[in-house]
């Protein structure tokens, strides 16, 4: 270090290290009054006027299920609901995070619109019920978390009209979850630049608050696993292993799992300004703040998901079996893949013994995401306690 500017990048560094030492322990949670938080009505299936929803994706784009959209604003907020039906609506998590209202959307389907301190505001999630849901009412369910990708039009209802997640679980004793993740939430709790309550809360939304409604209104049980795509699936396996016991399993499709490489750090930054926000606010400057960087990357992470079943898997970005005619190659494909390759190696060195599909030609999208649900599903099943087939 030149010895003239020794003295003043000593000090920024030292002023960011114990910035992310205060900021980490914390949690990194923003503690603003949810919207919509007012009490809600008392009886059960009273109707609730709808509250927005935070953190939409910019972004619009074609919908196959409904055509073209501009952005989540049709299709990320439920429609006005009422008190809860299905579950409780005395559920709360512990930091006061509630279902404002539920809307039934057909019979397994159920939506929740979430009173959220972590977030600062309302964030929808979607409900699959267990075949045995109404069979049995005291029966409690393990619970499969599915996190959406980045800038998802549909968000938290990606997984639902995208994949054959419905008809897959038809026969399976599980509660799937489908959660928001923002418009570029990467399921952490941001930064913010050390500034508290400032939203953006995801880690405490997703692994958190959710699974504790749904353990004290929703007849979840105590054990679950977590699947992503994406920029999901770097969460998916990050909350694995920040929150050790929480996660039977994890699966990561096209996932960024080693954060910290120059081009993947290049990428996260070019996905949050497609998505209007400044890159510096979600974990700071990579270097700078390297060391918040590496608590929150998963391949630094290792030894936190050991009992963690895993499954990783990628295309190589090349056109393949799922993509329609003319489809042109996908780079950031190419960049998971080599990603995830490193995590898995490095897993392996820990004595960590994943599931791997990497399975050549395919491109970053969701014919493939769909395709990879069902091959990880043993593995998942074995994290949620339920039969492989």
């Amino acid at each position: 270090m030149p010895a003239q500017l020794s003295t003043r990048r000593r000090r920024w560094i030292a002023v960011a290290a114990a910035v992310v030492a205060v900021a980490i322990p914390l949690g990194l949670a923003g503690a603003l009054p949810a919207a919509g938080s007012a009490a809600a009505p008392s009886a059960t299936g009273a109707p609730v006027a709808p509250v927005a929803q935070v953190n939409q994706s910019v972004n619009g784009g074609d919908n196959p299920k409904t055509g073209t959209v501009p952005d989540t604003a049709t299709l990320g907020v439920p429609n006005p609901g009422t008190v809860p039906v299905v579950g409780l609506a005395t559920a709360k998590a512990a930091d006061g995070a509630r279902v404002l209202y539920e809307t039934r959307v057909d019979a397994r389907t159920v939506d929740l619109m979430v009173s959220s301190p972590a977030l600062g505001g309302a964030a929808p999630v979607r409900l699959m019920l267990p075949p045995n849901w109404s069979g049995d009412p005291t029966a409690t369910f393990p619970a499969l978390y599915l996190i959406h990708g980045c800038c998802e039009k549909a968000d938290y209802q990606s997984w639902s009209l995208y994949t054959d997640v419905e008809a897959a679980t038809a026969d399976k004793n599980v509660l799937v979850v489908m959660p928001s993740d923002g418009s570029a939430g990467f399921g952490t709790n941001w930064w913010n630049f050390g500034v508290p309550n400032k939203g953006w809360g995801y880690d405490t939304f997703l692994a958190t608050e959710v699974p504790q409604i749904l353990r004290a209104g929703y007849r979840a049980s105590g054990r679950a696993a977590i699947a992503g795509v994406s920029i999901g699936a770097y969460a998916a396996v990050a909350l694995a292993a920040l929150h050790p016991g929480e996660y039977g399993a994890a699966a990561s499709f096209s996932g960024l799992l080693d954060t910290q490489t120059p081009v993947v750090s290049t990428e996260i930054a070019a996905i949050l300004v497609r998505e209007s926000q400044n890159p510096l606010a979600m974990w700071g400057d990579p270097v700078l703040l390297g060391l918040q960087w590496l608590f929150t990357n998963p391949t630094a992470l290792l030894g936190r998901l050991k009992g963690v079943g895993l499954f990783v898997s990628s295309g190589n970005g090349n056109p393949g079996p799922l993509d329609p005619a003319n489809t042109q190659s996908s780079l950031l494909d190419t960049i998971t893949l080599a990603n995830s390759t490193t995590f898995v190696t490095l897993a392996r060195l820990s004595g960590l013994n994943p599931t791997v599909d990497f399975y050549g030609a395919g491109t970053h999208s969701w014919p493939y995401w769909n395709r990879e649900l069902a091959r990880a599903w043993p593995v998942l099943a074995a994290g949620l306690g339920l039969p492989a087939s």
